[in-house]
């Protein structure tokens, strides 16, 4: 049954992952246009997103409810995290390239692993606690490679 509580619960939840998407949705469409598809990875954890904040929501156990509607959020919280993570990666595949044809400095490249590293530490510090601190030193990793590259194309 679906009272005032569980629906401020669901609205929460919703709003969160609306938030997230809001912040990751220009890295989302570029890991897509990047990759010419959609990462399976990406495609579950939506997927067990939708799963989860359904099971909780016809289900009448308050308790069964509560774990489900906490489960979908942290469904989303790894798509998020996971979009940024394929992004890096794919940047980081092409400074290799550019450092390759030495069309960017070797310095360069170190300076963006270094970023690359703060990020990933960032990470592991913060597991089960603070996401917004990982996903925007992720998001200033992307960045950063994107201006390196932007000078090349420039």
């Amino acid at each position: 049954m679906i009272n005032d509580q569980r629906i401020k619960k669901v609205v929460s939840i919703l709003n969160d992952s609306a938030s997230l998407h809001k912040k990751i949705q220009g890295y989302y469409d570029d890991i897509i246009t990047h990759l010419s598809s959609k990462p399976l990875q990406l495609i579950i954890e939506m997927e067990c997103f939708f799963f989860h904040l359904m099971q909780g929501i016809n289900n009448e156990d308050d308790e069964v409810f509560n774990r489900n509607l906490d489960k979908s959020k942290g469904h989303i919280e790894v798509l998020a995290l996971d979009t940024l993570k394929l992004l890096w990666i794919e940047i980081d595949k092409d400074l290799k390239h550019l450092v390759d044809n030495k069309s960017i400095k070797f310095e360069e490249y170190l300076k963006f692993k270094d970023i690359s590293r703060e990020s990933r530490k960032l990470e592991i510090d913060n597991l089960g606690k603070e996401k917004t601190i990982v996903l925007d030193s992720y998001i200033n990793t992307i960045e950063h490679g994107r201006l390196i590259i932007k000078k090349v194309i420039d």
